[in-house]
């Protein structure tokens, strides 16, 4: 998570890119999950609130960013 949290979040290079999109996708799977995350709060910023998930749900949240993740 550090190296996706870095510095270059939305800058234009690729890893900028690649991490503004893992993020966004993560921090979307949380609102839409917002109710399995216990002690989560819909109304603050979801970012700060990642270390409620569980290492599952973080699991699950990355895999739904996978289109391949459920082929096998």
């Amino acid at each position: 998570m550090d190296a996706i949290m870095g510095g270059d979040i939305g800058d234009e290079t690729p890893h900028g890119r690649a991490n503004k999109r893992v993020l966004s996708g993560v921090l979307g799977w949380m609102t839409t999950h917002a109710g399995e995350i216990r002690g989560l709060s819909a109304s603050l910023p979801m970012l700060p609130q990642m270390t409620l998930m569980t290492d599952a749900q973080m699991r699950t949240a990355f895999a739904s960013l996978d289109p391949l993740a459920g082929s096998h």
